[in-house]
């Protein structure tokens, strides 16, 4: 049995270890609510970008395929690793590790897999184990931000030299960017057999998108392209359907306003691009006392030049315009709704 003076010593124990206890409790706190702030304080640009992709989205034609929609086989593979730096997590580390593990073995084991190690965690298991680590950041520290852009500046480069956008490498001009594919949320809605079909994600529709910049070493132009639903049979992702048609606007970009007198070879044609522009642009700048005939043009530019005439533009469908609620010809009366039905 413990005598008095081992009692009080426990007792003692046990009240430094609550102390500490609450401490650690404080600090995580604290920690927990500047990252919910963070968080909340970007979901306005979160809730906006949303709204710009959806209207993008809504404007593009799906039914061309040609040269940006073939489907190309797996060949190089890029995993990124997210760990923690320590090892006070349970068995997250671990499981990341064999997660990695597996998916290299199994799904990837003919295909050359590079590691994008983010996480002192995952880092030092994997280059100690001669894995293939394309690249291990070090840990960002959110009030260098000069140094933070650097590092995200040299790994969207990485991406179009080495990565899932090296499709579209050129060596007479550098690019820098990143792939996107993903797929498309179906709303709830009511089939033909009158039953409700709740929203889900679907495995039949995608998104294709690439988002870049370039000259890569000295940025002057910022681009992105979304594809919406692109042929499956095809090529549905970022870098097979996106990325070729960035790559062909940083050309033409190149080709009209060289930049340092850099010679671009590649044999480049824009002719359809080309003339949809002229008939865009002598569109805009006329002076409209009428309504304009938009049929046959795209959503995007359809929409972009209506409300530059000061209408209020209500779009339905995706592609081409077939039909619009306000005849050619009619007066036109600035802050009027017009409703476009696409093809």
């Amino acid at each position: 049995m413990a005598n008095l003076k081992e009692i009080r010593s426990r007792i003692t124990s046990v009240g430094s270890t609550m102390q500490i206890t609450s401490a650690m409790k404080m600090v995580s706190a604290a920690k927990l609510k500047r990252a919910q702030d963070a968080i909340t304080q970007m979901r306005p640009y979160a809730n906006k970008l949303t709204e710009l992709l959806e209207n993008l989205s809504a404007s593009l034609d799906a039914d061309d395929g040609g040269t940006y929609s073939k489907e190309r086989a797996i060949k190089n593979v890029l995993l990124v690793t997210i760990t923690s730096n320590r090892g006070l997590c349970g068995g997250f580390n671990s499981y990341i590790i064999k997660s990695a593990k597996a998916l290299m073995n199994d799904e990837f084991e003919n295909v050359n897999v590079e590691i994008l190690s983010i996480g002192k965690k995952s880092s030092e298991h994997f280059t100690k184990n001669d894995f293939n680590v394309a690249y291990s950041p070090e840990r960002i520290n959110p009030g260098d931000r000069i140094n933070t852009l650097k590092k995200i500046k040299k790994v969207l480069e990485n991406v179009v030299v080495k990565g899932t956008a090296m499709n579209i490498y050129s060596p007479n001009f550098s690019m820098a960017g990143k792939t996107g594919t993903a797929k498309k949320y179906l709303p709830t809605y009511i089939n033909e057999q009158g039953e409700t079909i709740k929203g889900h994600y679907s495995t039949k529709h995608y998104t294709a998108s690439f988002a870049g910049f370039f000259p890569a070493d000295t940025p002057k132009y910022s681009c992105i392209v979304v594809i919406h639903d692109p042929k499956k049979e095809k090529g549905y992702y970022g870098a097979v359907v996106a990325a070729p048609v960035f790559k062909e606007i940083a050309q033409k970009i190149y080709t009209t306003t060289p930049i340092d007198n850099q010679y671009v070879d590649d044999k480049v044609q824009f002719t359809a691009i080309d003339d949809a522009f002229l008939d865009y642009n002598n569109q805009l700048i006329k002076t409209h006392t009428e309504i304009p005939n938009v049929e046959g043009m795209s959503g995007m530019d359809a929409l972009s030049l209506l409300e530059n005439i000061g209408l209020k533009v209500k779009i339905s469908g995706n592609g081409n315009v077939k039909s619009q609620s306000l005849k050619k010809g009619e007066k036109l009366i600035k802050g009027a709704t017009i409703i476009l039905k696409l093809s």
